[in-house]
């Protein structure tokens, strides 16, 4: 299935894109939204549901959950509302759709109704025809036509097939990034014709599966699995932190449960022809003496680092570091390059002054965070932009869009967005504005690090393709029901304790006893999109860290993926943060795939100096609906584990109050080992 993978959050008619949608969702409720038989039992016959109805019948209750706004490409395609049965906790759903844009492509109608089907819809709904090529505007008087097709699809398809598509990448195309000057390409060189299509890296389908495990279709989708089995400790994720929680547990007998096929969460990896490649996390920097003790022990035992004769420590796999001379460029906005972009802070006065500011701090900013000290915690409560103006440090535009990118890069946010404390660690916790700090980053990112835990452990045993639908605490263990998606089977175990190192958002669903915990997690979806290409001799223009000037900001930047192997063809993963919030998840989940890496390779043309499109053997796009929880004012150090409903439930992961950070992953881990029964 090509998912849209991991997790939506929609927009609700009350958060809208402008207050003028928002009355148009409302008006489009009252005018014309009607229950019809969608084929499910008992469906009611044709009562009207407004903003506040419910529809009540025997034995069930069926309740309006949300109303949508589906844009492709910026573009407001359609309306949708979706429903669930109120004694389900919203697993069963039946999903309309409204086409109001009678221009709209197919493809355009296609992704925002694929979006929709997998965010969570059984059967659905399709409206098209009529007078929509007549709607070109979104008047007072929505009239939406007649002869309305309705479609029914009794459950989501198993396979999308993404039509190919053209993707030419001209020098008035990359002008209009402002990236740039004219004189960069070579203006009579034809246009690329095309790129292979992306491919989508599939999820198992998270809400679908969620669908089929329901208390209702149960019986028909997922039989049950015979009698639980007892285990000493569960861990629901096998993340960096779920992984790091079962090896501090050894001996103790620990079984992971994982929805994927491989182990790493939001570090996992992924292999291609000529270099394995990231679809998450990618790089880290040298441990310091700043760094707990016990993260630093973990290091050690795990065989990733020494320490060298003047204390630094260093990683043992020395082929993965960055050489300095390639470690990173950026296209300004006037079209100069900038080589290392840490030169603003000494080479601009403003940046100077900021550079002064932030090192005349005396606070401590350790790692794992839960060590930082009171005066320093106190700065999580104002954004990194006020502090700076505290501070009378004034940035120019360049220096300021400059300091946005390294924050969004590890943050999803600019400085506007974050905490004090979060925009001034990033800063402090290594010495980037001293010495510097080398940067660690093998082929396969982040999954260098959930492999080394997983060979060191091999007391766990891992599930993969499982995923825990529900926890069930009692006095002296813990029930769970878990999905074996391959065998299409509903298992049950009966552990001692649990580790819960997945994403929190799920709680509403799997343990709604501690969902309340972490309800002000605000988290933020990611894309990676990956293309393999032919060797080409610009190559040799490319940094390990590459970013070109974008008018968009959710652009972070690519990376050259194999640069330690000059000699294979080059693989570059770029990186789109966007920030939090709903309209940014529809964005995230409901953007072009193709125009999406159409844009990522004018960022390569404008280093390069010319179009690699036709250079193009495979695009991969990953989606992380819930990638991080971004450190906002006040996110920061709550402890869930001092509050959690059963002691036998512990809880792992970066959002636990820290901030998303490799150590803090591993220390979220070793401090779950540490306090379960």
């Amino acid at each position: 299935m090509a998912a849209i993978a991991d997790d939506m959050t929609i927009i609700s008619a009350r958060e809208a894109a402008s207050p003028e949608d928002a009355d148009v969702v409302a008006r489009a409720l009252r005018h014309d939204m009607r229950w019809y038989d969608a084929g499910l039992a008992d469906a009611p016959d044709e009562d009207v549901l407004d903003e506040s109805a419910t529809v009540r019948w025997p034995r069930r209750c069926v309740r309006r959950l949300n109303s949508v706004l589906l844009f492709a490409a910026d573009n407001l395609v359609g309306l949708g509302t979706d429903f669930g049965w109120g004694e389900d906790l919203d697993r069963t759903r039946i999903a309309e759709l409204v086409v109001l844009d009678g221009n709209a492509d197919s493809y355009s109608i296609a992704t925002a109704l694929v979006s929709f089907l997998f965010m969570s819809a059984l059967a659905l709904r399709v409206r098209l025809g009529g007078k929509l090529s007549q709607l070109s505007t979104l008047g007072p008087a929505l009239d939406v036509g007649a002869g309305l097709v309705f479609r029914h699809l009794a459950r989501p398809k198993e396979l999308l097939t993404v039509p190919t598509a053209e993707a030419p990448i001209t020098p008035d195309m990359l002008r209009k990034l402002g990236a740039f000057g004219s004189g960069r390409l070579d203006a009579e060189r034809p246009p690329s014709a095309a790129f292979p299509s992306p491919r989508l890296l599939a999820s198992t389908g998270a809400h679908g599966q969620l669908i089929r495990g329901s208390r209702l279709l149960r019986g028909k989708f997922y039989p049950s699995g015979g009698r639980p089995r007892d285990l000493d400790v569960a861990i629901v994720g096998g993340g960096i932190a779920g992984l790091t929680a079962a090896h501090a547990l050894a001996p103790r007998e620990t079984t992971l449960f994982e929805r994927e096929a491989v182990v790493g969460g939001t570090a996992r990896s992924e292999r291609g022809e000529s270099s394995r490649f990231p679809l998450g996390a990618h790089y880290e920097c040298d441990p310091t003496p700043n760094f707990g003790a016990e993260v630093l022990g973990l290091y050690g035992e795990l065989g990733l680092t020494r320490r060298e004769s003047d204390g630094r420590y260093t990683f043992v796999d020395s082929q993965h570091y960055v050489p300095p001379e390639m470690y990173e460029q950026s296209v300004l906005a006037n079209g100069g390059t900038r080589r290392r972009g840490w030169r603003m802070f000494w080479a601009d006065a403003a940046g100077a002054k900021a550079r002064r500011e932030i090192l005349g701090l005396t606070e401590r900013f350790p790692l794992p965070t839960r060590l930082a000290t009171p005066s320093a915690r106190a700065l999580d409560r104002m954004t990194f932009a006020a502090w700076l103006r505290e501070h009378q440090v004034d940035l120019p535009p360049d220096l300021a869009h400059g300091l946005d990118v390294l924050l969004r890069s590890d943050y999803a946010a600019p400085a506007r967005a974050i905490s004090a404390f979060a925009g001034l660690h990033y800063f402090l916790c290594r010495p980037y504005l001293g010495e510097g700090s080398r940067t660690f980053s093998p082929p396969e990112g982040l999954a260098y690090f959930a492999e080394r835990l997983l060979e060191r452990t091999p007391t766990v045993e891992v599930k993969h393709g499982h995923m825990v639908r529900r926890l069930t605490a009692h006095s002296d263990h813990v029930l769970l029901e878990v999905l074996d998606l391959a065998a299409q089977r509903l298992c049950t175990y009966r552990a001692q304790s649990v580790v819960y190192a997945a994403p929190k958002k799920a709680l509403k669903w799997i343990y709604p006893h501690d969902a309340a915990l972490f309800a002000g997690n605000a988290y933020a979806p990611w894309m990676t999109i990956t293309f393999e290409l032919a060797t080409f001799r610009e190559s040799e223009q490319l940094c390990w860290n590459n970013h070109v000037h974008d008018a968009r900001p959710e652009h972070v930047g690519f990376t050259w993926v194999n640069h330690a192997d000059r000699e294979a063809p080059p693989v570059l993963t770029h990186y789109i943060a966007f920030e939090p919030g709903r309209w940014q998840h529809v964005r995230a989940f409901v953007a072009d795939r193709v125009t999406l890496a159409r844009e990522c390779l004018a960022h390569v043309a404008a280093i390069v100096g010319r179009d690699v499109a036709s250079l193009v053997k495979r695009v991969t796009v990953q989606t992380l609906g819930h990638a991080m929880a971004v450190p906002l004012p006040g996110k920061l150090f709550f402890d869930p584990n001092a509050r959690r409903a059963n002691p036998r439930v512990v809880y792992a992961g970066v959002d636990t109050g820290r901030l998303p950070l490799l150590a803090e992953a591993f220390d979220s881990g070793l401090e779950a080992a540490r306090i379960i029964p």
